[in-house]
Parts: structure tokens; sequence; C-alpha cells
């Protein structure tokens, strides 16, 4: 009998991140035998996951991998906090997931939830929206092609194509060529309508599809302390060149570059905001 995904999933998530798997924990997480439990999903953990022998009062196994030997998803530390909440809403159990806090929902706009959901849902079905869209310059209605969900630190977009209706005075000179724009929900007044026959797809979304290694230099004028701790933050991921520090962010979309340059850029220690990462080129 072939294993669902997701009891690989949580076989390796215990083994590996809790530090102990067993077929009493996995039974009572994915709702399953112990039977099946035992003589099923242990099996497979034990060939893939490189299982210590059984320990402890709970009998518990530890998987020996290293991180970079996890299925993806499961290889660090930001791809667990982006499973973890999927994952307590799929498996019953005590999972680790209700000590995870995320600031980004204290810091981030919330989206209405039935516009989010008209958008999302409009990149799934490749569809066109009609939205009443409150840009920078005012109202602006649009149809709008998503193609790509977007999370920065402060906010959540969408990128697709855009055919203005009445379009803002700085794009009119482009709005007959293709024009391909980032949407945050929050901006979006409301939505009159949708159409299949109208979506534009990312084929031509050429800055999106472009990757490029960005090159940022760690500022000379920060304090000692601070700057000593970027470089312990940052370890191996950064390298010196001609008495430089160089952190190097390889395969960025060129639509993202500004996002990633703004996040690296600056960052506040105790109420003052330090230059930290200063962009140089890239590769």
């Amino acid at each position: 009998m072939k294993l669902k995904y997701s009891e690989k999933i949580a076989a390796t998530y215990l083994a590996w991140w809790e530090g102990g798997v067993s077929p009493a924990r996995l039974a009572r997480i994915l709702d399953v035998s112990r039977e099946h439990a035992s003589r099923k999903i242990m099996p497979w953990a034990r060939q893939h996951l490189a299982l210590t022998e059984p320990h402890g009062s709970l009998q518990l196994c530890t998987s020996t991998l290293a991180s970079e030997e996890l299925p993806q998803g499961l290889g660090s530390p930001r791809a667990l906090l982006d499973i973890l909440p999927g994952m307590a809403a799929c498996f019953d159990g005590d999972l680790a997931a209700s000590n995870v806090t995320r600031l980004a929902d204290l810091t981030t706009a919330p989206c209405d939830p039935d516009i989010f959901q008209a958008l999302y849902r409009a990149q799934a079905t490749r569809r066109a929206v009609l939205l009443d869209y409150h840009a920078k310059s005012g109202p602006h209605p649009m149809w709008f092609s998503p193609h790509s969900l977007i999370e920065t630190t402060h906010r959540i977009h969408f990128r697709g194509h855009v055919d203005w209706l009445s379009p803002p005075a700085e794009d009119r000179q482009a709005a007959d060529g293709p024009s391909f724009y980032d949407i945050v929900p929050t901006r979006v007044a409301g939505i009159e309508g949708e159409n299949a026959d109208q979506y534009v797809s990312d084929e031509l979304d050429h800055p999106w599809h472009e990757r490029v290694d960005a090159v940022f230099m760690l500022s000379e004028a920060l304090p000692h302390d601070i700057r000593s701790t970027m470089i312990q933050e940052w370890g191996p991921h950064i390298h010196e060149r001609n008495g430089e520090i160089l952190l190097v962010v390889r395969g960025v979309r060129r639509a993202l570059l500004r996002y990633v340059c703004d996040q690296l850029q600056q960052r506040s220690f105790q109420g003052q905001t330090h230059e930290i990462w200063i962009p140089k080129s890239r590769i």
C-alpha cells in the first residue's frame, strides 16, 4: 500500500524537527490505526529518514539526516514556519505549532477575506477581474489578471497584467504595451466582475521571469556591535572581498528586486534605524 504524502511529511516533521517519531504519535496525529503507523509508515521512515533505534519510555526514533536531505518544504527554518500552520490545521495532536508566533499577522494590514478570495480564485482559475482600485494617485478601475502571490515584510500583493480603464497619468504613455503591476488587496474597494476571456498570462512579464544575483555591502558606518552582530547573523552567506563584507542574494526575480533591497537595506535596533546592507550591483 502506497503511503500518502501527508504521512511522509508527518513522519519527517516529527523525526527531525521535534526530535522523535513513534507509531503511537503518528497514529494520534494522522488519525490512523497504531497498526498502520507501525507496519506502513515506520518502515518507510526507517528507510528514508535514517532513523535511530527506539529510545526512551515512548520508544521514539530520531532522524539522522542532514537538513539539506529533508523533503522540499521541510529543509529550513523558514520553510518550517511556512508549513506549520497547514500541518496544524490538517493533523490532529499537539504539534509544536501552537508555540509559534508570527509578527507579520500584527504588522501587515489585514485583507478583506472576500476580496482576497476573489483575487486568489482568479489567479487559480486564470480569470481577469474588474477592480475598483485605489492607487497612490487615486481611484482607477482596471481589469486585472493575477498570476502570482507575493508576501513581503509589510504587505501581501498579487502580480499580474493590468488593463486600465482610466490609467493614472504616469501610466498613460505605457498603456498600449504590456503592463504588469503589483496590486495590493487592501487597496481594492470592490470587484465588479470577472471574465476568463479577458485573462492575460505571465508570458510577457519579462521582469518576473528574469532572475538576477544581487550584491550588497555591509555598511562601514555601522556601530561596531551592530556590524559584528550582522556578520554573526549571516555567517556562511557572506564573504570578504577587497576589505568589504559582501552578501550575495542569488536568483532574485527582477520584478522583486526592489523589495529585497528595501528589506535588507535598513533595520531598526532599539528604536534607531540604521543602513545595513548597501546595494552594490548585480553579478
